[in-house]
């Protein structure tokens, strides 16, 4: 009786570990999967992004997603990290950005700033930087910028998220991670 009794233990004790295993290892795969961004999450992200004052002017320094343009990274790189906030300026090490300032949720104007030498410039805006965008879901969720009718880049959203802190407390940022595909 004894016997068994402490192999009945023996087997509840083992059956606890099991299923607490199971629990943490299937708890991380749960956990660990990233979130797809949808189409009316971006557009939403990108709508509320818009700072116009005056709606017969558009202003480029309004509230604009901020890329960092080291060695031409916004034309070279795979992968662009758009930042909501512009104090990334400031807190990243990089001299030399790519604005996108949205006037709508699928239009933007593009701007080229440079902070490091004194004085600061920004580009002015031609016909070349006035942007629309075309946002697609096939398997994946897809970025389209569009001038003048002409397709000039794709890349697929990887992310839509939320950072902690860029250079400010308690200050939370959009950070949206884009992966050039190709046309």
């Amino acid at each position: 009786m004894a016997a068994s009794k402490l192999a009945l233990q023996k087997f509840k004790y083992l059956m606890t570990k099991l299923l607490l295993f199971i629990f943490l290892f299937c708890g991380q795969i749960v956990f660990g999967q990233n979130n797809q961004p949808t189409k009316s999450q971006l557009l939403r992200v990108f709508k509320g992004s818009i700072r116009q004052d005056n709606s017969g002017k558009i202003s480029t320094n309004s509230n604009p997603w901020v890329i960092c343009n080291k060695d031409s990274a916004f034309y070279k790189s795979d992968t662009l990290r758009l930042y909501n906030n512009i104090n990334y300026y400031y807190y990243s090490n990089c001299c030399d950005f790519t604005d996108w300032t949205f006037y709508k949720k699928d239009a933007f104007v593009l701007t080229r700033v440079q902070i490091c030498k004194e004085p600061t410039t920004a580009s002015v805006a031609r016909n070349e930087d006035w942007f629309t965008v075309k946002v697609r879901k096939d398997k994946n969720l897809f970025l389209e910028t569009y001038n003048q009718g002409k397709l000039i880049d794709r890349f697929e959203v990887v992310s839509v998220e939320k950072v902690d802190n860029i250079g400010q407390h308690k200050e939370i940022t959009e950070l949206v991670t884009l992966v050039r595909t190709g046309r």
